[in-house]
């Protein structure tokens, strides 16, 4: 959902000063595809590493 990675996008860079930029590969008339968030090569370990820890501490029923 492009309003999760936004989301994440916003957090990386309040939390962790990485910058991103979203990339969205969705289909304009049926709104199916995904959304992919690109940030520096130099940050990006660290940025998966964050992301993946993190979903593992939350709660993930909506």
């Amino acid at each position: 959902m492009p309003w999760r990675v936004e989301l994440v996008k916003g957090w990386l860079l309040d939390e962790y000063q990485i910058d991103g930029v979203v990339l969205s590969k969705q289909d304009s008339s049926y709104l199916w595809g995904h959304c992919e968030l690109h940030v520096p090569v130099q940050d990006a370990a660290f940025a998966e590493f964050i992301i993946k820890h993190e979903e593992k501490n939350t709660d993930t029923t909506e």
